[in-house]
């Protein structure tokens, strides 16, 4: 993909993440004669938008300028004889939208010209007259909401809230572990009764596997020697043999 066009559409992204964040329809046209980049739907009126890049301005002396960034508010058509640069008019779009340093501004069609500028800081000289970006920046100007978004957050951190409310009691079994309803039992407790074997208690295990190997006992209770080490390990006892015969019998039976 050209480098440029990929600035363009992660541009153009971001400035839609940041109206679907706030609830906000947005529809993108079909094929590329649109003058818009997409349309979206604040409060059922529909405004058409065209997403452009910004970058910071140059000073007289040629310096960066990283206090102000600037969008260019014109299009061009070409033809066989001629390149023909023309600017956006209120049938055209109603809002230009870019993203600088993370920040999503919109600005109104009919206060640009071939190009607009916004400042993060005031300029050097005539202070009282430049073009705040913080007026510009996309919660100033759209501050409020979709209104049927906002209902259903409504409601939903409503049920979320009721949700947490509710009382927790033990697990009815295992009385150890708390679960979010009366009479309801913790996770572990329910894997017990989904077992398709009965196991053997910890004390009938640590006798059985001293004497007996594991594919041994597998087939005693109709499992693999697998499953053995893994009823070992959730007894906390040694699941390799090796570690089984170094224990006396006296050290065994303390575990």
């Amino acid at each position: 993909m050209d480098y440029t066009k990929s600035i363009g559409n992660v541009n153009e992204l971001r400035c839609i993440t940041k109206f679907m964040s706030k609830g906000y329809d947005c529809s993108i046209p079909y094929g590329d004669n649109a003058k818009y980049d997409f349309i979206a739907d604040i409060n059922g009126k529909l405004l058409k938008f065209q997403c452009k890049s910004s970058r910071n301005v140059k000073k007289s002396n040629g310096e960066i300028d990283k206090d102000a960034f600037q969008i260019t508010c014109t299009h061009t058509t070409t033809n066989t004889q001629q390149t023909i640069r023309h600017k956006y008019t209120k049938e055209d779009i109603d809002y230009f939208c870019t993203c600088f340093l993370g920040k999503v501004y919109v600005i109104s069609v009919d206060e640009c010209s071939n190009t607009k500028t916004l400042r993060l800081a005031p300029p050097s000289y005539n202070t009282e007259t430049y073009n705040k970006a913080e007026n510009y920046l996309f919660d100033n100007v759209f501050s409020e909401v979709s209104e049927e978004y906002a209902s259903s957050k409504e409601v939903f951190l409503s049920s979320r809230q009721e949700s947490i409310k509710k009382e927790r009691s033990m697990c009815a079994e295992c009385g150890e572990v708390e679960v979010y309803y009366t009479g309801g039992i913790c996770p572990k407790c329910s894997a017990k009764h989904r077992r398709k074997v009965e196991r053997p208690s910890r004390e009938d295990l640590k006798g059985l596997v001293r004497n007996i190997s594991m594919v041994k006992i597998g087939e005693m209770f109709g499992v693999s020697d697998n499953s053995i080490r893994k009823w070992l390990k959730e007894y906390n006892l040694p699941f390799k043999k090796t570690e089984i015969d170094r224990y006396d019998e006296e050290t065994w039976k303390s575990l």
